[in-house]
């Protein structure tokens, strides 16, 4: 079964999505670092292969992390499109049609709308559009 959001719902969760968005950006960050390390040990160095696994553990920590973070706003409504970037898409509609909302972190609220088989490139302003 598809859910719909309406866009009334969709603005009353803002300001709890905004500080989540911020926290899986921030886990994003963490974990694009972390895998630009490269650590090649000598087999004989022992202190070397408990570093590693201490390492690997937080690596796999901050990943669980992130991917409860992503679930818990995906269990909001909405998907995260971009995480860099920080856009977030809702599932709605307009009479019988169905849309996306559109909102950026950096937006104050959601003011934008597309299509459904189209991009965030594609949005457009809300003028004139019934959103229930």
């Amino acid at each position: 079964m598809v859910s719909y959001i309406t866009h009334a719902r969709a603005e009353k969760l803002l300001p709890r999505l905004l500080k989540k968005v911020i926290q899986l950006q921030e886990l994003h960050e963490m974990l694009e670092l972390m895998e630009t390390v490269d650590i090649e040990i000598e087999e004989t160095n022992n202190h070397m292969f408990h570093f590693l696994t201490q390492f690997n553990m937080s690596f796999h920590k901050l990943s669980y992390q992130f991917y409860h973070k992503l679930h818990s706003i995906e269990k909001m409504g909405c998907v995260v499109t971009d995480i860099e970037d920080g856009i977030i898409s809702f599932l709605s509609h307009s009479g019988e049609k169905p849309i996306i909302l559109s909102w950026q972190i950096d937006e104050p609220k959601i003011e934008y709308w597309h299509e459904v088989d189209e991009d965030f490139e594609d949005r457009k302003q809300f003028v004139n559009l019934l959103v229930e």
